[in-house]
């Protein structure tokens, strides 16, 4: 019998050439006689909402950046709503993700749509590389393009090394943090002094008092989720913390999804407001933005609420230790929980039979310093 990770592998090389004979296909037919560009540049980052949050530097330094570019950027349409509230310089480029992938005509129009900006730069920052977002930024028609270093995991290498070959340059490759491959590409490649860029949000979101005057007057926000169940601190937990913060309302942030597993494990909390679902993703940031303080895992919200500057706490995991978390700024108001161990980059590859560099920090590590926290805010 072929092992999980064997079968995963195989997977990975046989989604691999396929796509790679796609692209390549797609390539023959690229126009290579323009000469003709305009001054768009166009970023592409077709991750989560974590992912889109890193990027979201780009849009909070936007009054720094050249002025005789114009921005666009490139993003899966189903976190379309996380910039409902954006009004600022960069034109936002939702695109369909599975209609990219399955429909070749949608493909197609999409290509030529961003061939048709004639940009002079494209840069993809997606942090999990695959072949497909590499075909959307190699075929946008753009004079250079460039990508930043692949952590290998839907790109074996095979096809990785192939894939840059394409590429103008690949950006930072002794950086592994993505944050810091977005601060340092602002700095070296828009010329932004590293003592002026912004890490906090002023131009993403808004705070919205009509949504959250129908709230407790003073509330924390808890997020018990994240995109993949083993990256999520247990929710007996949660729990087990939401007891202890008797004193203080909470707001449960989740998907529709979650509403239902939300209010069987925190059922007999008085405290505890289930709003898993209830909120589009620009109303969720207004809620953790006019939060005291923000507890979660290492997901997406996690990334809203540094990017707010809220005090949080989050339980993070070594599975892509420094890839995204921990990171730090100078005044952040901030934690990450975590049990060190020497396997720490695994991937999820886990060699125990849970993931013990996350369920196994305490509750009562994290209650002292949130409760630490919310007495000095007090």
């Amino acid at each position: 019998m072929i092992p999980n990770s064997e079968k995963s592998a195989i997977r990975i090389y046989t989604n691999n050439f396929i796509a790679y004979s796609i692209f390549k296909s797609l390539k023959i037919f690229e126009n290579k006689n323009s000469k003709e560009y305009s001054n768009n540049i166009l970023f592409i980052n077709t991750g989560q909402i974590g992912d889109l949050m890193v990027s979201s530097l780009l849009m909070e330094n936007e009054d720094k950046l050249p002025q005789e570019y114009n921005y666009n950027f490139v993003f899966k349409d189903n976190f379309e709503k996380l910039f409902s509230d954006y009004k600022g310089k960069f034109n936002l480029i939702p695109y369909n993700y599975f209609q990219y992938k399955y429909n070749p005509f949608y493909k197609i129009s999409f290509l030529n749509r961003l061939k048709n900006l004639k940009s002079l730069r494209c840069y993809n920052l997606t942090a999990a590389r695959g072949i497909l977002v590499d075909e959307m930024a190699l075929l946008s028609g753009s004079k250079e393009i460039f990508c930043t270093d692949n952590s290998w995991k839907y790109l074996k290498k095979l096809f990785g090394k192939r894939m840059d070959a394409f590429y103008s340059k690949v950006l930072f490759k002794n950086t592994s943090n993505e944050y810091e491959k977005h601060l340092k590409l602002l700095n070296k490649n828009f010329d932004v002094f590293k003592a002026d860029l912004r890490i906090e949000n002023k131009f993403t979101f808004i705070k919205n008092p009509g949504l959250t005057s129908k709230l407790p007057t003073s509330y924390l926000t808890f997020a018990p989720f994240s995109s993949i169940v083993e990256k999520s601190w247990p929710l007996k937990k949660f729990r087990e913390l939401a007891e202890k913060l008797s004193e203080h309302d909470l707001i449960l942030l989740g998907s529709k999804s979650q509403f239902r597993l939300c209010e069987r494990e925190m059922s007999g909390l008085s405290n505890v407001e289930n709003c898993c679902g209830k909120y589009k993703l620009n109303e969720v940031a207004s809620i953790i933005y006019d939060s005291k303080f923000h507890i979660g895992n290492d997901s997406g919200l996690t990334h809203v609420a540094l990017k707010l500057g809220v005090p949080f706490a989050s339980i993070i995991g070594g599975y892509n230790f420094n890839k995204f978390f921990p990171f730090e700024y100078d005044g952040m108001n901030g934690k990450y929980f975590f049990v060190q161990l020497d396997c720490f980059g695994c991937e999820w590859n886990c060699i125990y039979n849970r993931a013990k560099c996350l369920t196994d920090v305490e509750v009562d590590e994290v209650y002292e310093y949130v409760s630490g926290k919310l007495n000095f805010i007090n």
